[in-house]
């Protein structure tokens, strides 16, 4: 039963007795039995050892006869005691209990018996009856008070409003049941309660730093809270509120998630607290709230209309929260503009704090972008839109350099391969292999002139490419090229109706071509097999076989699924240079070999031409250049990292693929270069799953996804009907019906037959 339990956490519980070696289960790799004072056991759990008998059998044997009498005569004397206290404590329980300065024996922090009788006295006097000069906070439903006993044990109080809410004995007495029932670490541990006629409060441990409100508002400690700890932040966050929507036996509905209620230790660990408003959600089901509670700028919308009460609408709550913790502020002027709308702004650092510096590295960039995008996509109106919030805790959206075990790795011989000198059959072979009749670059030598004078360059050449290998040539004098608009159809007037190609000196191509040629040698193995277009060994057609296939399985098996084609705006052109150097390094790529493709894609000038008149030459930063010989292959790299990110979220069951009875866990996207097809199970949250990975991508690659250009449809499965739209990708029943075309390809139903195989190839 418990063959999938990898850490297990018991801190904190007042457990007893000895913890056996044997008796933890051998899946466990991370255990934690910390603060539980009367366990005893092995050592590698910083357990003290548990004390051996020192009474030899024999001694006991000769001491239980003289035991036996002893007991014989104690027995009835511990009897009439027993008789005698009983009466002195029922005759004193009606007098009011003595103060006592001194800490009570046994744990006065157990929930189980501390009801605010053992300690009321100490704590009413260690604050001087809730004097204000020990308040630390102000909320509304109660005052936090710091409270420090005489023998150095701080805690916080937090002393209750008599409000209409508390009126009610079995109100707060409900509230302290789900108190005591909850358990996580990023929830502040209650650790007692007093429900005395003069005051109603809970004890709590004392949270150092306080709110994440107050640290925000103020100038000098926002900046002290960087990219990396304001990211834990809403990390904690998101994991607190899956534990109590996901990991409850009820669902638990915070109903006042906000930034003052949320609070951070000395290490900006981040704790919610507040369960003032805290709500059961019976057997799953929605229900009624008769009070209208929360805070205003964090309630969600359907509230004010519906007061129905979900765990969506904390969901929200926490994506006020997260927007906050990026902006610094409250995004009040973000939040009405955003009700109109289903994207979140064109440029993220127009959101960002600006009281701290930018990310100063790209693990810190993609964590603060999937922060950003996870806050909006829980700010959707339509609650049904929101994910839950397993998604946020649990988000499998990483690509950190440290995680690259699902990866493919060159080996230290093929990075030698790579990185090798050049050889002359190597330049002859990329020289000989440029198709000819094309246009040349600035210079005006066309590839018919590296071919015709062979016998008369290639000493030079082999010259250059040794100094390529060495270091030692500088190669930006001719890496620049010629951008040249061609229009994509007749009577093209917007810019976005032409396409540029940027014509380079084919002296430059040379080094790119042969740099391609022995990228081929690897791109089978750091490439997905989902990847036909521009791959050594692969066949065009292998996608168009595949998409068919899969139609055809689910019309056969009537099955439900929704499938739907992409495209990449300027695919080539917004790559970002990071972002390629990066993906080289997680997949293996020698450090020189990252170095040379770097001075091919960064080190070049363009300028353009525009009525046969050549503009000012230029520095790019960012994009592949159309004509280079490299860039489909550098593309290739780029868009596999997609089909990772999504390989991942299947892999925890974010998202799930189709016929997964004929291809394992499911077949998820098809790409050919930046055209990419995707297959999704028709089910409502998994369809927003996947919208957040093309987001995702999006801002980490620079790619921007043409969403108004989508094509999509549904397979008619015999449930189609019956399930909920997924217009989370915007694919909707009629917006377009299979077959539909994709890049000059056709999926239908159908099986193949002879005398129709022209329907189906790319051109």
């Amino acid at each position: 039963m418990l063959y999938n339990l990898r850490n297990l956490n018991l801190s904190y519980n007042s457990l007893t007795g000895r913890v056996w070696y044997t008796s933890i289960p051998a899946a466990v790799t991370i255990l934690s039995l910390d603060h539980n004072m009367a366990l005893c056991g092995e050592s590698q759990y910083n357990l003290t050892p548990c004390e051996s008998p020192k009474v030899g059998s024999k001694q006991e044997s000769i001491k239980r006869p003289n035991l036996m009498l002893l007991l014989a005569f104690v027995t009835p004397f511990s009897f009439g005691c027993l008789i005698i206290a009983s009466i002195v404590v029922v005759r004193r329980r009606t007098k009011s209990i003595k103060s006592s300065s001194k800490i009570k024996s046994g744990n006065i922090f157990s929930i189980w018996n501390f009801d605010g009788k053992i300690a009321f006295e100490d704590i009413i006097s260690a604050i001087e009856d809730f004097d204000e000069k020990y308040c630390i906070g102000v909320g509304g439903y109660g005052s936090v008070f710091k409270v420090e006993l005489d023998s150095g044990v701080i805690f916080a109080v937090k002393l209750l409003h008599l409000m209409e809410e508390y009126s009610d004995e079995g109100t707060f007495h409900a509230e302290i049941e789900v108190l005591t029932k909850i358990r996580h670490r990023c929830i502040v541990k209650l650790y007692g309660f007093c429900s005395h006629s003069h005051c109603k409060f809970l004890v709590y441990d004392l949270i150092e730093r306080g709110s994440l409100s107050s640290i925000l508002h103020e100038q000098e400690l926002a900046k002290e809270l960087d990219w990396p700890r304001r990211v834990a932040v809403v990390r904690d966050v998101a994991q607190a509120l899956s534990y109590l929507h996901h990991d409850c036996d009820d669902p638990i509905v915070h109903r006042d998630i906000k930034s003052s209620n949320i609070l951070l230790d000395l290490d900006y660990k981040a704790y919610v607290s507040d369960f003032g408003m805290a709500r059961k959600i019976k057997n799953g089901y929605s229900s009624w709230s008769t009070i209208f509670a929360g805070t205003c700028g964090y309630i969600a919308p359907e509230l004010s209309s519906t007061m129905v009460l979900t765990e969506k609408c904390d969901v929200y709550s926490f994506g006020v929260v997260a927007l906050k913790v990026v902006m610094g502020k409250h995004p009040g002027d973000l939040l009405l503009p955003f009700f109109c709308r289903t994207e979140q702004p064109a440029k993220l650092k127009d959101v960002l704090d600006q009281r701290i510096a930018s990310p100063s590295s790209i693990d810190e960039e993609k964590a603060v972008i999937l922060v950003a995008l996870l806050a909006f996509a829980c700010l959707q109106v339509n609650p049904k839109a929101r994910p839950t919030m397993q998604q946020p805790a649990n988000s499998t959206l990483t690509l950190s350099e440290e995680y690259t075990q699902d990866i493919p790795q060159l080996t230290q011989e093929e990075n030698n391969i790579l990185v090798a000198e050049f050889t002359e059959k190597e330049v002859k072979d990329a020289i000989f292999q440029m198709e000819l009749n094309k246009s040349p670059g600035p210079d005006g030598f066309p590839a018919e002139f590296y071919q015709t004078f062979w016998e008369v360059i290639k000493d030079d050449l082999m010259s250059m490419f040794k100094q390529l290998h060495s270091g030692e040539l500088q190669l930006f004098k001719l890496n620049f090229g010629v951008i040249t608009l061609l229009p994509k159809k007749e009577n093209a007037i917007q810019i976005q109706q032409y396409r540029p190609i940027c014509l380079l000196n084919v002296s430059f191509k040379i080094f790119t071509k042969v740099a391609t040629i022995r990228a081929n040698t690897v791109a089978e193995k750091v490439i997905s097999p989902t990847q036909s277009a521009f791959m050594p060994g692969r066949h065009i057609l292998e996608g168009v076989v595949v998409l068919h296939e899969t139609i055809h399985e689910l019309h056969r098996k009537k099955m439900d699924g929704v499938i739907f084609k992409i495209d990449f705006e300027k695919a080539y052109d917004k790559v970002k240079w990071p972002f390629l150097q990066q993906v080289m390094r997680m997949k293996g790529f020698d450090p020189k070999w990252c170095h040379l493709i770097k001075q091919f894609v960064m080190g070049g000038s363009v300028g353009i031409k525009v009525n046969d008149d050549i503009g000012h030459y230029f520095q790019t930063m960012k994009g592949l250049r159309q004509g280079d010989p490299l860039s489909p292959m550098l593309f290739n790299i780029i868009a596999d990292m997609l089909a990772i990110l999504i390989a991942r979220a299947k892999e925890d069951g974010q998202i799930g693929g189709l016929i997964p009875h004929l291809v394992d866990g499911g077949i998820s996207i098809l790409q050919y270069a930046d055209d990419t097809i995707l297959f999704l199970e028709h089910d409502f949250e998994k369809a927003l799953n996947m919208k957040l990975i093309l987001r995702f991508f999006e801002e980490l690659s620079g790619l921007k996804i043409n969403f108004h250009k989508r094509m999509g449809g549904y397979a008619e499965g015999q449930a189609i009907r019956r399930r909920p739209k997924v217009g989370a990708v915007g694919v909707w029943p009629g917006q377009a019906s299979l077959p539909f075309q994709h890049s000059a390809k056709r999926g239908r139903r159908r099986p193949l037959r002879r005398g129709q195989p022209s329907a189906y190839l790319w051109p």
